[in-house]
């Protein structure tokens, strides 16, 4: 029933989407995120003056509601400070952002808000300057919140909530052709609900939640790529937020974004934070920051290739010296 686990998901990122237009119909003159429509409002707010934005850099990508339609804008966040910049709009929303080894940037399409079209998602490539896409290849099925990432040897792996009716899980993973954007199913995720995935060079990592019957708070999970299954770290990030995007850095520091649960206005407050993958407790936290209008929502986070040393060469055995022999 691969439209359980998409209305499992769904509900969750709509609860956001209501909050966010809510949030907008209420707010004061000027604090509306740029894209948004109220007719309570009359302008938008003048930008603040935020600090020079400080590394190691992710992309992601962020919701405009209103209009009747949905479209996103590109962002590049600072993760050592949390302040943004705006680098397009008018997109076609994506999710799963990762970069494979030569530094491209990959993400698949997904509807984020009312209105939203329910084609098949694509697999593309995103222009770093201004958050253009490319179109890669057919994905096979309708995919929604979840996470993307390519592993140490190149493979590509997306855990996410579908309409794919061979998919009874809340999220399922899936292997993706790079070259195509074709899917293959490996495996059900069970009550597990991904919302992001990021490898280093040992191991396949994940954000998200169990449901049983309740949202439970987001956690850092490994991930079986043979299976699907997932096991926890820890006892839980120990933030408030709903994850949504998750990635290493360079220096092999994990970062995730989120949505604040309660905490608003949601639309001015999305959240990056880092993630110790052996307690899997999150620090470090961040708000967003910007000069440009904050998005409703946020979705997916792309930060760096993953670096992996070299194996090392076995050793070489000298070739054995036979002994001479003389008459």
């Amino acid at each position: 029933m691969g439209s359980t686990g998409a209305f499992r998901r769904g509900l969750r990122r709509t609860l956001v989407g209501v909050v966010a237009v809510a949030a907008v119909s209420f707010a004061l003159s000027g604090t509306v995120g740029a894209g948004t429509s109220s007719t309570t409002t009359t302008a938008p707010a003048t930008p603040a003056v935020v600090a020079d934005p400080i590394g190691p850099f992710g992309y992601t990508n962020g919701a405009v509601f209103g209009g009747g339609s949905v479209t996103c804008r590109f962002y590049k966040v600072g993760l050592g400070n949390g302040v943004a910049e705006q680098l397009g709009s008018g997109l076609t929303c994506v999710d799963g952002y990762t970069f494979d080894g030569s530094g491209v940037l990959f993400a698949y399409t997904s509807p984020q808000g009312r209105g939203a079209p329910v084609a098949n998602s694509k697999l593309v490539t995103v222009n770093l300057a201004d958050g253009t896409q490319t179109i890669v290849g057919d994905m096979g099925h309708l995919f929604f919140d979840g996470g993307m990432t390519f592993d140490k040897d190149g493979n590509l792996w997306l855990y996410a909530d579908t309409n794919d009716a061979a998919c009874s899980g809340a999220s399922c993973l899936y292997s993706v052709n790079p070259k195509t954007g074709a899917t293959t199913f490996v495996g059900n995720g069970g009550t597990f609900l991904a919302t992001g995935l990021a490898a280093n060079c040992s191991t396949v990592f994940a954000t998200g939640a169990q449901l049983q019957g309740t949202f439970t708070s987001d956690a850092l999970y490994t991930v079986n790529t043979a299976t699907a299954a997932v096991t926890k770290v820890g006892t839980g990030l120990g933030l408030s937020v709903f994850t949504t995007g998750l990635d290493f850095a360079s220096d092999g520091t994990l970062y995730v974004l989120g949505e604040p649960l309660t905490a608003g206005p949601l639309i001015n407050a999305p959240k990056t934070a880092t993630v110790d993958t052996t307690t899997g407790a999150a620090g470090n936290v961040k708000s967003w920051t910007s000069a440009d209008p904050v998005p409703g929502t946020v979705a997916g986070l792309g930060v760096s290739s993953i670096s992996c040393p070299a194996p090392p060469e076995p050793p070489v055995t000298p070739p054995a010296i036979q002994p001479a022999f003389t008459g």
